[in-house]
């Protein structure tokens, strides 16, 4: 009874978290009134400290992207629209007499992206591909006589509760630091998200190990079943776990979107050596566990 207990509270924790995700997803302004594809911006930096609320009223825009530079020094990138560079010479003279003097200033011809807007579509993305890998299973395991439905139930519910967290993590975590202002670096903030994700990725491993055990006795503390994943050899579960959390990272710091349909064929040579498939079936395998999906517990992977 309490096992079945903590399951509903895992599942209704990672429910709560991807609502919160959705929601953030289709109602909060990732761009904050910015149109991006038709805005070009200037980066400058002080010499003396500025307030970024009174930088953005006095140049009657969104608050500006901060960060610091290497030397420690904060930077200031301001986003204007459809503005030409006499404008933007004057904007940034009536700047430097209100704020004090700029010790440097990079103009951008081009709009130089956002890191809100890349993270608004990674995940966009990756629902379509959690989708995708959902009606991949779907249509091979149905093939399989013997099936049960609480199998599928079972193994999508592990699914949501694993790649779908890490996608609303990383939402609400945007979300969050764009409220607050953080002067953060892109880099940065990729990697706390890459080394969260992996962090997730083996709790769930070790959750969804303990939920597909078949057994009455007690089951052993996560430590425990932490310990017998390194401890065992040639363990399948444990290295599929291996390749989702490289996919997944994959996915988060790629910066271009058209990178991951390579990324996704070199994993799939990589999976036709490792498990001695042909490279179709582990171009299946890898657009199944692009979307951080596990393998499936003991019952299925006996129909697999």
């Amino acid at each position: 009874m309490k096992r079945i207990n903590k399951t509903l509270v895992i599942i209704i924790v990672h429910l709560t978290v991807l609502i919160a995700a959705v929601f953030a997803v289709y109602n909060y302004d990732f761009k904050q009134g910015i149109d991006f594809d038709n805005s070009r911006a200037v980066q400058i930096s002080f010499e003396s400290e500025v307030n970024r609320t009174e930088l953005a009223d006095f140049v009657n825009t969104t608050l500006p992207y901060e960060r610091f530079d290497n030397s420690g020094n904060r930077v200031f990138r301001v986003y204007y629209q459809n503005a030409e560079d006499g404008k933007v010479d004057d904007l940034i003279e009536r700047i430097q007499e209100r704020f004090g003097t700029i010790t440097e200033t990079v103009k951008y011809n081009s709009n130089p992206g956002n890191l809100f807007i890349f993270a608004q579509q990674r995940i966009e993305a990756s629902v379509w591909i959690y989708l995708l890998g959902v009606v991949i299973f779907v249509l091979f395991t149905f093939r399989k006589k013997g099936f049960l439905i609480i199998d599928l139930l079972e193994y999508m519910l592990a699914q949501l509760a694993g790649f779908m967290w890490f996608a609303a993590i990383l939402v609400l975590l945007t979300v969050v630091l764009n409220e607050l202002g953080v002067a953060i670096s892109y880099w940065y903030l990729s990697g706390l998200i890459a080394a969260s994700a992996i962090a997730f990725l083996f709790m769930l491993i070790v959750i969804t190990r303990l939920l597909s055990r078949q057994q009455t006795e007690k089951p052993n503390s996560l430590f425990e079943e932490y310990t017998l994943l390194l401890k065992e050899e040639n363990n399948d579960f444990f290295k599929s776990g291996l390749l989702a959390s490289t996919i997944f990272l994959g996915l988060v710091i790629l910066p271009y979107p058209q990178l991951t349909t390579l990324f996704v064929v070199l994993l799939s040579v990589l999976l036709a050596l490792v498990m001695q498939t042909t490279v179709v079936q582990s171009l299946l395998m890898s657009i199944h566990l692009l979307s951080t999906k596990i393998k499936l517990n003991k019952r299925i992977r006996g129909r697999w």
